[in-house]
C-alpha cells in the first residue's frame, strides 16, 4: 500500500499529485500496490474533488487529523525553521 498525505483537496499542488497518481494507477496496481490519499478534508469535498478531476484512486477523509498525526504528517507548519 502506498499512502500519501496532502493538506487540502482542490489546491494546485495537491491536485497535481492526485492527477499524477491517477495517471499511473495502473502501473502501481500491476506492481501489486494500492494507492490511498489521506487529507483532513470532509468526505463531500473529496467527492467533489474526485468528480472534478476524474480521479480513480481512493481518497480518505481524516477530519480529526488523528491518522495524519500518528504518521507524523500533520503538525505545526514550519517555514525556514519558524512556526
Amino acid at each position: 500500500v502506498i499512502v500519501y498525505f496532502y493538506p487540502a483537496a482542490m489546491t494546485p499542488g495537491c491536485t497535481t499529485q492526485a492527477v499524477d497518481f491517477t495517471a499511473h494507477l495502473d502501473d502501481f496496481t500491476t506492481a501489486g500496490y494500492d494507492v490511498l490519499g489521506i487529507s483532513p478534508d470532509p468526505v463531500d469535498k473529496l467527492q467533489k474533488f474526485v468528480t472534478k478531476e476524474s480521479l480513480t484512486l481512493t481518497l480518505l477523509s481524516d477530519e480529526s487529523k488523528g491518522i495524519m498525526k500518528a504518521y507524523g504528517a500533520y503538525g505545526p507548519k514550519n517555514v525556514y525553521g519558524k512556526e
